[in-house]
């Protein structure tokens, strides 16, 4: 057995899965809607949850 598929999933939706969890890892996005004087919004930030740590992001 090469790997442990949830019940029903097949190895194509693994990968898709798996790779849809990568492009995501270490991403946290707050949604900004209300601000004292400023626009409403979204940022994303570099979250490193293992070392508590999030910094502004920078790809």
């Amino acid at each position: 057995m090469l790997f442990r598929s949830r019940e029903g999933e097949t190895f194509d939706e693994r990968v898709t899965r798996e790779q849809k969890l990568r492009a995501v890892a270490n991403k946290l996005d707050w949604i900004v809607e209300k601000n004292s004087s400023g626009p409403r919004g979204q940022v994303l930030t570099f979250v490193d949850i293992a070392c508590s740590a999030i910094r502004s992001w920078e790809p």
